[in-house]
């Protein structure tokens, strides 16, 4: 059965795969790939793994504070699921059922362990009421993943931020602010590529470079957001340039996120589910700018590799 750490390395995969796979396909920055490749299609169920074969998955085992890898943790002769199963007989349960036997069990809870065991105590406690049906379980699930917080960018911009080019700008003008823009996102390219030369290194968080890696890939949307700043931007698109700027300052702030995966698993699945949806963001922003070029004759040569005039 696959360990915490490959369920780690599948999920970071799957993430990091969408984050960073426009940067190195594609050359330029307003044009989306229609074939974008599904990170999730070939990952497996990671909610039904369970490592130890004790019928306990994975993620209940961390929310019991059982062991994933052994089917009897504390030695026994009882299943974890027995051993569960009894614990959720009894009235008024807590949680974990075991104590921590890691570098960990003298800190502070984190979130993961303050949202599980909420998590948990709602169920068992709807549960000997006889509340539980698919609703119910639905909303302690809502509420559960309604208060993880995950860090926001120390700044943010706004319009003040940039050098507006006024309305009615010439062809030539919005031609060098669109190869300008290119530039910018093929330099980004770069920095992604290099921070992904070796997968292995940016997936699993018990790489020695992982640290590095997602570093790196922090560091290179913060870069891209003022690099975008320094750009004298067309006033009918201002304000979509300053959201992708702050697109990318939130995506950095994810990416920092997931170095505490390890010890606090649920703020780093959270910036997971938003690095995704801000890449979703980040394709309906670059349209919007595609859009706005082309209809002032600047389109995108695909055997030139740069913006030209219609005319050319």
């Amino acid at each position: 059965m696959p360990s915490k750490k490959i369920i780690l390395i599948f999920i970071l995969a799957a993430a990091l795969v969408g984050a960073i796979f426009y940067f190195s396909q594609n050359q330029k920055p307003a044009i989306y790939s229609q074939t974008k490749p599904s990170s999730s299609q070939n990952l497996p169920a990671v909610s039904e793994l369970d490592s130890d074969g004790d019928g306990l998955k994975d993620w209940e085992e961390v929310i019991w504070g059982t062991d994933p890898d052994n089917p009897d943790t504390n030695g026994n002769g009882l299943t974890d699921e027995k051993e569960i199963a009894k614990q959720k007989e009894t009235a008024n349960s807590a949680l974990p059922i075991f104590e921590r036997n890691d570098s960990t069990a003298n800190q502070s809870e984190n979130q993961t362990d303050e949202i599980s065991k909420k998590l948990f105590a709602d169920y068992l406690s709807m549960k000997q009421s006889g509340g539980i049906n698919p609703d119910s379980i639905f909303d302690i699930a809502a509420r559960a993943a309604g208060s993880i917080s995950t860090p926001q960018p120390k700044k943010t911009y706004s319009l003040a931020d940039l050098q507006i080019i006024p309305t009615g700008a010439t062809q030539a003008t919005l031609l060098s602010y669109a190869n300008n823009l290119l530039s910018v996102y093929q330099n980004t390219r770069s920095k992604l590529e290099g921070a992904s030369a070796d997968y292995k290194q940016l997936v699993d968080p018990e790489s020695p470079k992982f640290k590095e890696r997602i570093t790196q890939v922090s560091d290179a949307y913060i870069a891209l957001a003022q690099d975008l700043q320094k750009l004298s931007v067309p006033k009918e698109i201002a304000a979509t340039q300053v959201s992708l700027m702050n697109n990318y300052l939130q995506t950095s702030a994810e990416f920092k996120n997931l170095l505490l995966i390890k010890s606090d698993p649920l703020p780093g699945l959270t910036s997971i589910r938003k690095i995704k949806e801000n890449s979703a963001e980040e394709s309906s922003l670059l349209k919007t700018l595609e859009n706005y070029l082309a209809t002032r004759g600047i389109i995108f040569s695909e055997s030139g590799g740069v913006f030209i005039t219609k005319s050319q």
